[in-house]
């Protein structure tokens, strides 16, 4: 896989390969596999994410709770969490530093990762399907030389479709 590093400006694709499956592919030039994202369970909203810079574990810190905790794989020390707000929230990283993920528009929905002064480091479009989900990735090249961006990409799909995958546990 090709660093996301490597990727800034340069158009990406989220796409969901198999029907029914919670399991994504970030797809770059060529169709090359960028990243990936994977549900591992649906109580826990346990979620997998792995790119050439690392792999990462999603999950709700707890039954009822609106925060997700994430974690280096195999790691038990929070690398961060999230906080649920309306039209996005607030992610926290173990660091101190502070990201948003907020949604810009509803209809198509656009949702951008942005840093504490609110500049854009990340943009997702996403193409509504009633059976697969699938997106556009834009990472401006100041965005791509972030250390944290594969972990911002990364969670910001994750919290994107994990509300709608959330019901098809019942």
């Amino acid at each position: 896989m090709t660093s996301l590093h490597d990727l800034g400006g340069v158009p990406l694709a989220w796409r969901q390969p198999r029907l029914f499956r919670h399991a994504f592919e970030l797809t770059g030039p060529d169709n090359a596999v960028v990243a990936r994202l994977e549900r591992k369970n649906i109580i826990t909203d346990r979620a997998l994410a792995e790119c050439a810079d690392g792999r990462w574990e999603f999950r709700r810190a707890g039954l009822l709770s609106r925060r997700i905790v994430l974690r280096r794989e195999g790691s038990d020390v929070e690398a961060g969490s999230f906080s649920r707000g309306f039209f996005g929230g607030k992610l926290e990283l173990a660091g101190g530093r502070e990201y948003r993920i907020r949604l810009l528009r509803m209809w198509p929905q656009h949702w951008a990762v942005l840093d504490a002064d609110g500049t854009e480091l990340a943009r997702i479009e996403v193409a509504f399907s009633l059976l697969k989900h699938r997106a556009r990735l834009t990472v401006p090249p100041e965005g791509a030389r972030l250390e944290e961006i594969p972990l911002l990409v990364l969670f910001s799909w994750y919290h994107i479709v994990h509300p709608r995958h959330r019901g098809d546990s019942s």
